[in-house]
This record gives structure tokens, sequence and C-alpha cells, in this order.
């Protein structure tokens, strides 16, 4: 293995893409495209809040969400409200800002195989009422099943619930699920295994960004919603691998590498750090931790990451990264040498 001159230093440049960009002709995102303009399409003036038009998991991903199709004379601020029929679970409230004519209204937060009730409220007054019956969640682990639905536990209940604030815990289970549940643990929102699960974050416009081993090795990096409607697949030239994080200027950034070797000899792995702007998919800047820091620094013997080549030397295996607006500051920690 190559031993680096301490002396080499490496500038923050992008690396030069090779098929890097933003996957416009991606069939699961031209399909869920198709699906959302057409259940718009269906709506017309009869659909008014007490008439909507009900689509459970209207693209076969979130199977706890459903749209509201309705038609609105003005614009307006309805008031959501979702809870099983029996009210034995917390209600999940939000507002929802709809606009004249057609408006397809996300609603999510239901319980899993029960009747839930959905009331939609304008100025305080009652304006719709619907009785929904979902699906029970997929299996857990088991004999046939190896990467089955997370088991959600509370093993300390809060003492004074009325003292937390509402909504809901959001979460991520390695190449199983995304998903939400309430303060008693009961599970409200979940998304297919069609979409990326681990390296899972929420953006300033509501939607997330994600990406998973088991989806092209964190090559491929979605972003969708609440409705599990995909909108943009990103095709990344090197794993987002852990902890992405939107910043300022419509940018993501996250631990990354050179997934099909370094350029320069190395046989180093999880010690860069990638920007990408998310308009176009491709990288701005790379930080290459190998010329930033003391590569002759042992790691602490933990050895390597599961499923990892035992030939790569994981020498700093990053797995967070921000940056730190104020001070102009890029702080990572690296696992692999305890330090940040």
């Amino acid at each position: 293995m190559n031993k680096k001159n301490s002396s080499m230093v490496n500038l923050p440049a992008p690396r030069e893409p090779i098929n890097q960009k933003i996957d416009t002709n991606n069939a699961l995102v031209l399909n869920h495209n198709a699906i959302y303009e057409q259940r718009l399409a269906e709506i017309t003036q009869s659909n008014t809040c007490d008439k909507a038009i009900v689509t459970v998991n209207p693209y076969g991903t979130a199977p706890l969400s459903l749209y509201l199709g309705v038609w609105m004379d003005e614009a307006a601020a309805l008031e959501i409200n979702v809870v099983d029929s029996e009210a034995t679970t917390e209600a999940v409230r939000y507002q929802y800002d709809v606009h004249p004519g057609a408006n397809l209204i996300p609603v999510c937060g239901m319980v899993s195989a029960v009747n839930n009730q959905i009331t939609l409220r304008l100025a305080s007054q009652i304006v719709g009422q619907y009785t929904v019956m979902t699906d029970a969640l997929p299996p857990t682990d088991s004999a046939n099943v190896s990467l089955g639905f997370p088991i959600i536990s509370v093993s300390c209940p809060a003492q004074q619930a009325s003292l937390m604030e509402e909504g809901l815990y959001f979460s991520t289970y390695f190449d199983r699920y995304n998903l939400a549940f309430d303060h008693n643990g009961i599970v409200r929102w979940y998304v297919s295994q069609e979409i990326p699960s681990y390296n899972f974050v929420r953006m300033d416009n509501g939607h997330f960004l994600a990406t998973s081993q088991g989806i092209n090795h964190c090559l491929n990096m979605y972003e969708f919603d609440i409705m599990g409607r995909v909108y943009t697949v990103y095709l990344l030239d090197n794993e987002f691998h852990h902890s992405i994080l939107p910043i300022e200027n419509n940018l993501a950034i996250a631990p990354s590498e050179y997934s099909n070797g370094r350029p320069d000899g190395y046989s180093t792995g999880k010690d860069g750090v990638s920007i990408i702007n998310l308009s176009t998919g491709l990288e701005v800047a790379y930080y290459d931790m190998l010329y930033v820091m003391d590569y002759s620094r042992s790691p602490r013997p933990s050895g390597s990451a599961p499923g990892q080549d035992v030939s790569m030397d994981d020498w700093l295996h990053i797995n967070q990264s921000y940056i730190n607006e104020p001070n102009n500051l890029l702080i990572c920690s690296g696992r692999h040498q305890s330090a940040i």
C-alpha cells in the first residue's frame, strides 16, 4: 500500500463526473408523475370537502397515507385530524393550505389494520369526515423474512405526556424501512422497500432524501415525499454512505469516497466529503481527508465495517459531516479515529 507525502495538499475541487446526473428518464419517477396528474385531473367542482375522492396509497409506496381530491372555490387553510376510529391513539393534527381549483390533499398518520377517522375543518367548522380501513404492517423477521418490518416498543413511557409536543418521531432502519411512530410507539407512517432506507433526512421543502446499501450500494439517492411519491433519482458516481445533510443554496453534503477505487493508488475508503448541487446532481466540491488529516495516525482497533472489502484501508470512516456556516467550517466525525 502506498503512503502519502504529508506535505501534499488536495484542493476541494469536484471530481470529474463519469455518469453522475439526475436520472430524468427514471421509470419510477415518470410513473409517479403520471399518477399525480391523473388523480389531479379526476377532481371536479362536485368534489367538495365532504365529497372528496379518496385514494389510499396512490403510489403503492406509503400504505398509511392517502390523497383527498378536493375542489376549492378559494384559498384556505384546512385543519386535518387523523386518529383511529376508536380513538385509542393520539391524533395527528396539521394544517394544509389549499388553493382555488383542484387539490390533492396529502393525509398521513393513519394506524395500520384498523378503521381511521379523518376530519377536515375550515375555520374550526367540520367540513368533511371520512372513515378509512388500512392494511396490516408488513411482516417482521421470521424464518421466511430476513429484512422484515422493525418492531417498535416503548420501554419507558412518558410520565407527563400532556407536556410533550404533538407530532411523530421519524426514523429509519438499515435496508428495511423509513418510518414514523407516535409517543406510544404506534407506527403512523412508512414507505415501502422500493425507496432506500438508512441515510434518511428531511429537506426544507418537506421532502426527504435517502440512500441505502440495498439499492445500488448508496449510489442512487431518492427525493420523495410523505405520500411516497418519488420526485428525483440522483445517480452518483461515488457513494453517499452516511448522513446526507441538505444545506443552503440547494446543496447537499455527505460523507463519500472513491467507490471504484482511488485514482492515486491508495486503497483507503470512507475518507472524503462530497457536496452536490441538487438542481443538477453534479458534485461541486470534494474534500479528501487523506490529504487533510495525518494518514500516519493508526485507527482504533475496531476492524472494518460489516460487509466491507477487507483490502480497503478504513483508517478514518467518516460518518457525519456538516458545514458550520457562521464560521465557514467543514466539520466531520471519523469513527475509526474517534475524532472530530
